[in-house]
C-alpha cells in the first residue's frame, strides 16, 4: 500500500502491540500479587496503621499457610472484608488459651520472637477442623480473630504478607516467625 496510511501502519502496530503487552502483564501481576492497607490496629506493633503491603497469592499455590505466617483473608461472613491476622493454629489441631498462654494440643506456643508482653483472654478448646485455620491479631486486646469468627477456611486466606512497602521508610520484608511448641 502506497501514501500516508502506509507509512502508519507500523508505528499504529507497534502502539496496540505495546499496549497489549502492558495490560497482559498488569492482569498477570494482579493474580499472583495484591496490595493491602493496613487501617486497624489489631497488628500492633507488628504492623503500624498507614502502612502498605503487598500479598503474595501465588505463595500457597503448591503450600499450605505455615504457624506464623501473616495473612491476609476474608472475613468469615463478611465476604468483602478484607483482615491482617497471623496464623496460630492449623487444620485438625486443638487450640486453647489459659492465662493468656496458647496451647496447641496442650502445649505451650513460644509467641517472644514477635510478641511482648500482652494479655490474651482465655479460650475454651477450639477444635480446628481440616482445610480451616486459627488466626489470631497480635495486638489480642483489640483485635476480631478466631477467637470471636471461629477457624477461617483455607479459600477465605487470599495470600501471605511478604513486603511492607509504605511508608518508604519503614518497608521491610516479613520474615517468618519459627513458633515452637514446649516439649
Amino acid at each position: 500500500m502506497i501514501g500516508p496510511l502506509a507509512d502508519r501502519r507500523p508505528a499504529l502496530f507497534e502502539i496496540a502491540e505495546t499496549i497489549l503487552l502492558a495490560l497482559v502483564i498488569f492482569f498477570g501481576a494482579r493474580l499472583f500479587v495484591q496490595t493491602f492497607s493496613i487501617d486497624g490496629r489489631s497488628m500492633q506493633a507488628s504492623f503500624e496503621p498507614g502502612e502498605y503491603a503487598l500479598v503474595s497469592k501465588a505463595s500457597y499455590g503448591l503450600g499450605s499457610p505455615q504457624r506464623g505466617d501473616v495473612v491476609v483473608l476474608y472475613r468469615p461472613g463478611k465476604p468483602t472484608e478484607e483482615l491482617l491476622k497471623r496464623v496460630i493454629g492449623l487444620p485438625g489441631e486443638e487450640i486453647a488459651i489459659r492465662d493468656g498462654q496458647i496451647l496447641i494440643n496442650g502445649r505451650e506456643l513460644d509467641e517472644s520472637q514477635y510478641l511482648g508482653d500482652l494479655e490474651t483472654s482465655n479460650l475454651a478448646s477450639t477444635a480446628v477442623p481440616a482445610g480451616a485455620y486459627f488466626v489470631l491479631g497480635d495486638n489480642r486486646s483489640v483485635s476480631q480473630d478466631s477467637r470471636s469468627f471461629g477457624p477461617v477456611p483455607r479459600e477465605a486466606i487470599v495470600g501471605k504478607v511478604v513486603l511492607v512497602y509504605w511508608p518508604i521508610d519503614q518497608a521491610r520484608t516479613v520474615p517468618d516467625p519459627i513458633l515452637k511448641l514446649a516439649a
